[in-house]
């Protein structure tokens, strides 16, 4: 049984929506230009984003302030 608030479980399935949605950023490959053509550019931009939705998903509260999630750029 959950002990969240509707406000902190609201949080947590936001944040968990998020990662799943994101989680393709953090293959390993999709930032390694000896492995990927083109390979994106900014992958450590949605490792830093992913981290703080990380911590909501683990960690939630009523009144999250959820960053802009990055734009991907793309090698050319």
């Amino acid at each position: 049984m959950s002990n969240l608030t509707p406000e902190q479980s609201f949080c947590k399935a936001t944040a968990q929506y998020i990662l799943g949605a994101t989680d393709w950023t953090s293959v390993s490959d999709v930032g390694d230009p000896t492995k990927s053509n083109p390979y994106l550019v900014n992958q450590a931009e949605f490792i830093a984003y992913r981290s703080i939705i990380r911590n909501y998903a683990v960690n939630p509260i009523s009144d999250p302030v959820f960053p802009i999630q990055p734009t991907e750029q793309w090698s050319s």
